[in-house]
């Protein structure tokens, strides 16, 4: 009868110890954010050649990536025998830049002229791209990329979450917007506001007129 209480203390240790293990176990979710990063782009294009549906794929492509300001540059014969002058030039860009912000409302335009001898003119497009790429290392789950689920090491060093992270950066229309606009000076939302709140009574500096009609009830 004296040997129980031996055997089972040494049973309990071991259990503790195993409890203790897996207290510490760290998480398998992943803590990392979406990566935005910036690249610049860049585009030339004979001026001859310049189109309607040209100029409607670079304002879209604008919208959705760009940031700091459509940049187009007009090139130009500098020569004394060049039939295209930095003047018409000026004027290509100037109505370039019209037809982006009147029926693109791409706004922030900015247009310059480049003497290029010998050369047709041209017109050079470029601007800051940001683009939303999932955490570097941080793939889909075995299965979805479509390599087949039967990779033990996939399985076993997968973070929870990556896979949404993934699809997430791809299915955003406008990268940018997923850093937010931090200490933004615009009053756009105060505007909003505002607008929201017109005709509500003392939001207008008004009160409210008294309310009048309608019955109470008596206890007989």
């Amino acid at each position: 009868m004296t040997l129980k209480p031996i055997l089972i203390a040494p049973l309990a240790l071991l259990c503790l110890a195993g409890c203790s293990d897996n207290y510490f176990t760290p998480t398998g979710v992943t803590e990392r954010k979406i990566e935005l990063v910036e690249t610049g782009y860049e585009r030339a294009i004979d001026v001859s050649a310049i189109s309607a549906g040209e100029l409607a794929a670079i304002a879209q492509d604008y919208k959705r990536y760009g940031s700091n300001g459509l940049n187009l540059t007009i090139s130009y014969d500098p020569s004394t025998s060049g039939s295209f002058s930095a003047s018409d030039a000026m004027r290509k860009g100037s109505d370039l830049a019209a037809i982006m912000r009147n029926d693109h409302y791409v706004n922030n335009v900015r247009i310059a002229i480049l003497p290029l001898k010998n050369t047709a003119p041209r017109l050079f497009v470029d601007y800051t791209q940001t683009q939303a790429h999932a955490p570097d290392g941080c793939g889909v789950a075995p299965g979805l990329d479509g390599k087949g689920a039967n990779t033990e090491d996939k399985i076993e060093n997968y973070e929870i979450g990556c896979s949404v992270k993934t699809l997430m950066a791809k299915q955003v229309y406008r990268p940018s917007d997923l850093a937010g606009t931090g200490a933004s000076t615009s009053d756009y939302d105060g505007r909003r506001g505002i607008r929201n709140l017109q005709g509500t009574g003392y939001f207008d500096g008004v009160p409210n007129a008294p309310i009048e009609g309608g019955e109470t009830a008596t206890e007989d």
